[in-house]
């Protein structure tokens, strides 16, 4: 099953575990795939708006994806 999750958006978080729990009745791994990076540039030259668009995919999404909401 393939389900579109945008892993910094909350509410798509939710409405995965939501899909798995109604499809199977449970979950017992998760795998996560998602992440993004910056523009390739040097790293002095990184536009600031990028770095909030990188963490939150790399880091605050895994960590939020297995937590209870």
């Amino acid at each position: 099953m393939a389900v579109p999750t945008d892993v910094t958006k909350r509410d798509d978080i939710v409405a995965l575990f939501a899909k798995v729990k109604a499809t199977w009745g449970r979950l017992d791994l998760v795998f996560n795939n998602a992440g993004g990076g910056a523009p390739p540039c040097r790293w002095e030259e990184l536009p600031y708006e990028a770095w909030p668009r990188v963490v939150a995919a790399n880091l605050t999404g895994p960590f939020r994806a297995p937590r209870k909401p």
